[in-house]
């Protein structure tokens, strides 16, 4: 159902107003506080070139990952960005992570049906989650590794799933504060709609993004590419057997029964 502007409540208003400017506040600060990390790097030399290569190709997958969304029903918050943005700050660091929330995210049915407002209030609260994220990762590394009796990659283990909790917890909580105030929800069903949410994403996106960066960080950029296609096209598959099954039933709808 599309929604004229004025459906919503002037309490959404300012809630969407309040996380545009959180959002990009929290981007600019990261941006002068944090540099990308050289692990995002796609060449083996790193440096500058190196850098820009890995940010653009996170970013590029993200864009594939955001052409499945118009096709996946059902899925409650399953958006298919989440596991780009947490490997893109497990390798980069909080700016890498904000530029693929920030970019990667924007989706053919966002721009056909989401008002301008809310489409800028949808990648600012995936920024300000990315950031952090990113930001729990750096200082779960520096915690630990001051204790030195921790291996490097158990620190790392931790603070990759810490900070990937961290992201998957803002972005669910900002996207169900928008759902709440906008279908004016009660707090029970408010509650219901933030564990549905934050259950569908740590069930499935966060466990590809740390996939994602394993694979990337251990085998090559062409691993985690290759995984983020395997990943695309199990859902397509799965997408085509609901659209030639019936959902109460299970059984061949008329679709499934019409030859190709």
């Amino acid at each position: 159902m599309n929604r004229r502007s004025s459906d919503y409540s002037p309490t959404l208003y300012v809630y969407t107003a309040a996380t545009i400017v959180a959002g990009l506040a929290s981007f600019l600060w990261a941006a002068l506080s944090f540099p990308v990390d050289q692990q995002i790097s796609l060449t083996s030399a790193g440096g500058r070139e190196g850098v820009l290569l890995g940010l653009v190709f996170w970013i590029s997958v993200g864009f594939l990952g955001g052409l499945k969304v118009e096709r996946l029903h059902g899925h409650g918050a399953l958006t298919f960005h989440y596991p780009f943005i947490i490997a893109a700050t497990a390798l980069g660091g909080p700016v890498a992570g904000a530029l693929v929330a920030l970019i990667s995210t924007i989706e053919r049915r966002e721009l056909r049906d989401v008002p301008w407002f809310g489409l800028l209030a949808n990648h600012a609260s995936l920024t300000l989650a990315a950031i952090c994220g990113g930001v729990t990762m750096i200082l779960v590394r520096q915690g630990l590794t001051a204790l030195a009796a921790t291996e490097a990659q158990t620190v790392e283990l931790i603070a990759i799933v810490l900070g990937s909790l961290v992201v998957g917890t803002v972005a669910t909580a900002l996207a169900s504060g928008t759902v709440i105030l906008r279908d004016r929800l009660g707090v029970s069903e408010a509650m219901q709609v933030y564990d549905t949410g934050f259950r569908t994403m740590s069930a499935a996106e966060v466990v590809l993004g740390w996939v994602l960066w394993l694979t990337f960080s251990t085998v090559g950029w062409w691993a985690a590419l290759i995984c983020a296609v395997l990943v695309l096209s199990l859902w397509s598959g799965h997408d085509a057997r609901d659209a030639r099954h019936d959902a109460m039933t299970g059984l061949l709808s008329r679709a499934g029964l019409t030859p190709d």
